[in-house]
């Protein structure tokens, strides 16, 4: 016999919380003394007072195939993040090269932007003299 708290309870079944607090409010699933659930006759409980109706039903399995999914759309979760990670690594590693060739150039421009002062100065009919 399998004792376990509400929490574990929904996490083992892919349940929320809530709802299986919900459950135990009105007593779908019983606790004992000490709050906790056990397992077996919970799910003996549940099973027994699950809805008849076709739209509970379509919604259970619903839910089922979302569990059975939850794994695989978690790991493809996991990859995409770790492409993001390399992408992002890779648009730092531009970034900083771009800023060390910007750097590298500023001396440059600056150079020549002297020198074409210096010939626009000289065109205009002054010698270079002040």
């Amino acid at each position: 016999m399998a004792l376990v708290n509400q929490s574990e309870f929904a996490r083992m079944f892919g349940f929320a919380k809530q709802t299986v607090n919900g459950w135990v409010r009105t007593g779908r699933i019983l606790i004992d003394d000490a709050g906790l659930i056990d397992v077996e006759a919970a799910r003996r409980r549940l099973a027994a007072t699950a809805s008849p109706m076709l739209h509970h039903e379509a919604n259970r399995q619903k839910y089922a195939e979302r569990r059975q999914a939850a794994p695989a759309m978690l790991a493809a979760a996991k990859q995409r993040a770790e492409a993001m990670e390399q992408f992002a690594d890779r648009l730092g590693r531009c970034e900083e090269i771009l800023v060390a060739m910007i750097v590298a150039e500023v001396p440059k421009l600056a150079g020549s932007m002297d020198r074409l002062r210096r010939e626009a100065w000289e065109q205009s009919g002054n010698d270079g003299r002040h």
